[in-house]
């Protein structure tokens, strides 16, 4: 797989697919590799959530999609039609139940 930013979805939706299908846990999650992270603290929210719902959590945002041409993340109508972006996580860590994670990574047309 090529690196490059644009290429960050599918590497995401590997990755994920990937734990999901070969590790046994509950929940996945990405945290950037400058981040000090307290597991303690993580378990515990974790531990908080009703297991039988899926989870997703971290710093939710629903950006504009950037329409000015000739700027680094310009997107045509062509290639994404809508105002928005679907939510998602940003930053330096989120975390989703297996289910999501499994989701995420399953092959679709």
């Amino acid at each position: 797989m090529l690196k490059s930013y644009r290429n960050r979805t599918l590497k995401t939706r590997v990755v994920f697919g990937d734990a999901s299908t070969n590790y046994n846990v509950e929940y996945l999650g990405k945290v950037d590799d400058d981040v000090l992270l307290c597991r303690e603290s993580i378990e515990k929210v974790l531990s908080s959530f009703n297991r039988s719902q899926s989870l997703y959590f971290g710093h939710l945002v629903t950006p504009k999609v950037n329409r000015i041409v000739g700027h680094k993340w310009y997107v045509s109508e062509g290639e994404y039609p809508n105002a928005t972006y679907p939510i998602y996580a940003i930053g330096p860590y989120y975390f989703m139940s297996k289910d999501l994670a499994t989701y995420l990574g399953a092959e679709r047309p």
